[in-house]
């Protein structure tokens, strides 16, 4: 989706993902500014990363196992569950990358 500015100080919508914010003739990607947040948030945010990253070591070498020792049931919420916490590791990645 592209988005055009009118006025000075408008947003530039390009995809879903990037937003170009237009100062008179300076152009500036949103992606590129880094919000600050407190030490002890940014600590909470890492440990949330470092624990999604466990699951997902966890879950992996239980897909493969399940895909022959359980019914189709319980292999699909077990499916489920890993495609959840990769997209959740994403998002919180995204959410690490945009905050100093």
């Amino acid at each position: 989706m592209l988005t055009l500015a009118r006025r000075p100080q408008e947003k530039i919508m390009i995809g879903d993902d990037i937003v170009i914010t237009v100062f008179s003739k300076n152009i500036m990607r949103q992606s590129d500014m880094k919000t600050k947040i407190s030490v002890g948030d940014k600590s909470y945010l890492e440990n949330a990363l470092e624990i999604n990253e466990e699951m997902q070591a966890l879950l992996a070498p239980l897909l493969k196992l399940a895909e022959e020792d359980i019914d189709t049931d319980a292999y699909l919420k077990l499916r489920a569950a890993h495609r959840l916490s990769m997209c959740q590791y994403r998002d919180l990645n995204a959410l690490n990358n945009n905050f100093e």
